[in-house]
């Protein structure tokens, strides 16, 4: 599946975002493509897709305050149809069908929304109407006629004084502006002094100390000490760092796969989440019978979290042998592996095999194997033999080789072609070995 649009439906009707406009956040803040009631000024979530799956990753320090399906919401999840986020009261139900991801926003439970009074049922009653107190003529001229508190001359001269003492200020403060890289930082705060003036994007401050911090999602928290001096204006740059990445890794099929980033053992798979500093790193997974895998992955960090799901390719083959008559018995060197007709795996590579039946030739042949390529051999047809040779040994037990090719164990009896120079070996452990050259003739039987 892959996630084409994105649509959200609010009171003020319907919005579409492409899957190119990914991804989109929730906040608190004018910025946020999604904005919800809540205290502060802030985006605490992205929502995004990886791999075609929809997914939501929180961000900032929305706390326990974000919760999906009733759970705080503390790393990312994958988001599926019937899922419901909520947020200080807020419900976000989320509908996943045909690569629309439809999220639903009910604000009626909202702890930040204000609701109408409740009128009551009947109206308060009349209150009776009290006669208000009489006071002669003369008293209330006599009051007027009293000079005022305040003189306007006070009141002017206090005015005056406070705009010398703002202008004092004013004027002999420095313009300072903080310059966050990347733009958009969270929240920027400065403490140290008593004095100080926001003017825009800029902010007055009187010389001496101060400690700035910077705040972003998806970044480490930025704190420096900045020295105000008698420079009439300055720019404070501030260089924040990314927040490491977060990788899981899975395999298919699932065996004990090995996992190495950057040359660095990391477990066994499936592993994670693993955190990864943002930049380019060399991912190896190696298993038993399986090709190896290796893949670089940009990580771009800022808390993010990668899936990478590793299809691994079998080492070997599957390789059918045939033999007319059949049940000729197959051998891999010293090895019995089995009897035709017979389905057999085998590592990439060259093998070395032979059908041997009792009153046949022996057949011997060799076989390449390519990784995951499938094979059906032709039906090898097996001649009557036209001499015998009866192998024994003293003690029993003695592989018998004829020409390198083994042939079984003495006592064993092997078909040979006639007028055919042959080379009978024998060995056993602890007994040494010895070979001898033979020649048999047409109908021939020897011991």
């Amino acid at each position: 599946m892959t996630v084409d649009v994105v649509i959200v439906l609010d009171s003020g009707g319907e919005r579409r975002f492409e899957a190119s406009n990914l991804p989109i956040r929730l906040g608190t803040d004018t910025a946020s493509e999604i904005r919800l009631p809540g205290p502060g000024s802030t985006a605490f979530a992205l929502v995004d897709s990886l791999d075609g799956e929809p997914f939501i990753q929180p961000i900032g320090v929305a706390g326990d305050a974000l919760r999906l399906n009733s759970d705080s919401l503390k790393t990312s999840r994958r988001l599926s149809s019937g899922d419901e986020l909520e947020f200080y009261g807020t419900r976000i139900v989320i509908n996943v069908a045909d690569g629309i991801v439809t999220l639903k926003l009910q604000l009626e439970g909202s702890a930040y929304i204000t609701r109408p009074p409740e009128l009551l049922d009947e109206a308060p009653a009349e209150e009776p109407i009290v006669a208000a107190g009489f006071r002669q003529a003369t008293d209330s001229n006599e009051e007027e006629n009293k000079p005022p508190r305040f003189p306007w001359q006070g009141i002017v001269g206090v005015v005056i004084a406070g705009l010398v003492a703002v202008s004092s200020f004013l004027f002999t403060s420095k313009s300072i502006q903080i310059d966050v890289q990347p733009a958009g930082a969270d929240e920027v705060s400065i403490s140290g002094g008593w004095f100080r003036l926001p003017l825009g994007e800029r902010i007055l401050l009187r010389e001496g100390s101060y400690t700035l911090n910077v705040r972003k999602g998806g970044y480490y928290d930025a704190v420096q000490t900045i020295e105000v001096n008698e420079t009439p204006s300055q720019t404070i740059v501030v260089e924040m760092r990314k927040l490491p990445g977060k990788l899981v890794i899975f395999a298919d099929p699932p065996v004990d796969a090995i996992a190495t980033v950057d040359d660095s053992h990391v477990g066994v798979v499936p592993f994670g989440p693993l955190d990864l500093e943002p930049g380019t790193h060399l991912v190896n997974i190696q298993a038993e019978r399986f090709l190896p895998y290796s893949q670089r992955l940009t990580t771009p960090g800022l808390g993010i979290v990668q899936f990478l799901e590793v299809q691994l390719v079998p080492q070997w083959a599957d390789v059918e042998i045939f033999s007319d008559p059949s049940g000729a018995t197959v051998y891999q060197g010293t090895e019995k592996i089995g009897e035709t007709p017979i389905s057999l795996e085998f590592l990439e590579g060259s093998h070395q095999l032979s059908l041997i039946k009792d009153g046949f030739k022996a057949w011997d042949f060799s076989i390449t194997a390519d990784a995951n390529v499938n094979q059906v051999l032709p039906v090898v047809t097996l001649e009557p033999a036209n001499a015998r040779l009866r192998v024994l040994s003293i003690p029993r037990g003695a592989n018998v080789m004829v020409n390198g090719r083994y042939r079984g164990q003495s006592p064993v009896t092997v078909a040979l072609s006639p007028d055919v120079d042959y080379v009978i070996g024998l060995s056993k452990v602890g007994y040494g070995s010895t070979t001898r050259q033979i020649r048999l003739e047409a109908a021939a039987s020897q011991e």
